[in-house]
């Protein structure tokens, strides 16, 4: 069973997360402004508690659940104090010590000339990057719009059923069978390759479209959803960062 997330102490004591200490920490991308997103961008007012801008939905719980997960079924050195994850915005130097980050909500997303490029090089360095709780086509048409940007050279494409990120640790034989969260549309898998190379290309983006794991991560020690949906929530996220860690 998932424990309890870290207190209302932890949170204010670590509001970004720890320096870079070598051990796995996974990293939320702050972003938006009042130009941006219309939200405040501030950590007075975020996560869970109220809500607040789109960048912090879900947390700082998915973080310490997950961490939790994480340690409990495999051998990566896990960091797990605090709020177990780290905030940085995507011109934080830092985000070159972490080969995962996070992104979600990306319809709000609207990075400047700067981030654009340095998201590229994250990503063409070896970076990879999840988005989550991305439903509509508004939202995913501001995200390919954005990462056309980034990635001019590259396109959005489905991810076969297949792939072996859904084989890279748990088998997940059908990764349409996990129901979203709330919402009525069918969840999509998409990626952006290396090369365009469904087959043979690094998987350097994965978008979990009408779909939201953290959400289930988030509310795995309440019992808000069915435990069968949570642990398959899990699988997903194991699978994709020892995906990204072994390419």
């Amino acid at each position: 069973a998932v424990g309890s997330p870290a207190g209302t102490t932890a949170l204010q004591e670590e509001p970004q997360g720890p320096a870079y200490n070598g051990q796995f920490t996974y990293v939320r991308l702050r972003f938006g402004d009042a130009r941006t997103d219309l939200r405040s961008m501030d950590f007075g007012g975020y996560g869970r508690r109220g809500r607040g801008a789109p960048w912090s939905h879900d947390w700082p719980r998915a973080e310490v659940n997950f961490a939790k997960i994480l340690e409990a079924t495999t051998f990566i050195d896990v960091y797990r104090e605090g709020n177990a994850g780290r905030i940085l915005t995507i011109d934080d130097p830092d985000l070159f010590l972490y080969p995962v980050a996070t992104i979600i909500e990306v319809g709000y997303w609207a990075p400047s000339d700067e981030e654009v490029e340095i998201l590229r090089s994250y990503l063409l360095k070896g970076g990879f990057l999840i988005i989550d709780d991305t439903r509509g086509n508004r939202a995913i048409q501001n995200f390919a719009f954005q990462m056309q940007k980034v990635l001019p050279e590259r396109n959005i494409q489905y991810v076969p059923e297949d792939h072996e990120i859904f084989d890279s640790f748990f088998a997940i034989e059908d990764p349409y069978a996990l129901v979203p969260p709330y919402g009525y549309e069918p969840p999509a898998y998409l990626g952006i390759f290396e090369d365009d190379d469904v087959e043979e290309g690094r998987l350097m983006v994965m978008i979990n479209w009408n779909q939201d794991l953290q959400e289930y991560w988030e509310f795995s020690d309440r019992g808000y959803y069915p435990i069968d949906l949570s642990n398959e929530a899990y699988k997903f996220g194991v699978n994709y960062l020892v995906y990204a860690l072994t390419h």
